[in-house]
């Protein structure tokens, strides 16, 4: 009687078949597909009630669950850093939520980089403060992480804050961000992928490609002119600085996607989590968005015509 399929002449199982890259790719892209449906849904929410404050919740949640995923990644689980990171949010939000609701704009300097320099502050002093209090094991990591996490997802409100306050259609500001930062990351994946050969990061990031990484460059610095053509941008925008802002964009990704590649091989692990089945957590869908935030709040107000 013949064995189980599967199974050699000695009855031992045989490894299942890996998956073509094939369906890796495409499995990626259904799930992508369905995060941009998501976007679209909160975009129409915070169009639908006129304010900044769907997208600041959104960030804020998107920010809680990357945090509760590096708590629990790898060797940084244990470390008791869940207390510091989740205060360093909360302190965060407090600061944003103050100068926007309780003083107003008009009582405080309106001013991107004010705003963004407080978050960041509160983020980071809280994350260590409590991390002393509660002994957690070097509470000036605890911080760091705090920093790199906390603030840029919520800032994104005021991104679109930004833009409302300049006169400028703000979804579409908030969109050319999203956007830029990430249209560099899929055409790189696909790239790479077809013809990919060099690996310059063999140690940090295995899977990145010479070739991955120019194309998205070249896609991410001709997306800034496109966005403008879209209307996402101010129409008096020139169209050096429009490819400016696409490349500045693009590096600041690739730059997120490099200093997360290197938290999880510190931490020995492939990815954040598996949420998000073959894109792994929301640490490596957020990944760019942690360092293009921050780069757009500095250069944007001084490329883009009030």
């Amino acid at each position: 009687m013949s064995g189980p399929v599967g199974a050699d002449e000695a009855g031992r199982s045989e490894p299942a078949p890996k998956r073509s890259k094939a369906a890796s790719i495409w499995r990626r892209t259904r799930t992508g597909a369905a995060l941009v449906g998501v976007l679209a849904l909160s975009f129409w929410a915070t169009a639908a009630i006129g304010s900044s404050w769907p997208v600041f919740a959104i960030g804020g949640l998107l920010a809680a669950a990357t945090l509760f995923e590096v708590g629990r990644m790898g060797r940084l689980r244990g470390r008791g850093w869940t207390a510091p990171l989740a205060v360093g949010l909360v302190a965060a939000a407090a600061v944003w939520i103050v100068r926007d609701s309780l003083l107003g704009a008009e009582r405080v300097q309106d001013s991107v980089l004010s705003v963004a320099a407080a978050v960041y502050v509160a983020a980071g002093l809280a994350a260590f403060a409590v991390g002393l209090a509660t002994r957690a094991e070097r509470p000036h990591l605890a911080a760091a992480l705090a920093l790199w996490i906390v603030p840029p997802l919520p800032l994104l409100a005021e991104v679109y804050g930004s833009f409302e306050r300049a006169g400028h259609p703000a979804l579409a500001g908030l969109g050319a961000l999203i956007l830029l930062s990430k249209i560099g990351d899929i055409a790189g994946y696909y790239a790479g992928n077809a013809l990919g050969r060099h690996h310059p990061f063999k140690k940090l990031s295995p899977g990145k490609t010479t070739e991955g990484c120019l194309a998205s460059f070249l896609v991410g610095a001709a997306a800034g002119p496109a966005c403008t053509a879209l209307g996402l941008f101010p129409p008096g925008l020139d169209t050096l600085s429009a490819i400016l802002i696409g490349a500045t964009v693009n590096l600041a990704a690739q730059s997120g996607d490099l200093l997360e590649s290197w938290v999880k091989r510190r931490v020995q692990v492939k990815d954040s989590s598996t949420w998000l089945g073959a894109s792994g957590g929301m640490l490596d869908v957020c990944d760019s968005l942690l360092v293009t935030v921050p780069v757009a709040l500095v250069t944007w107000p001084l490329l883009i015509p009030a």
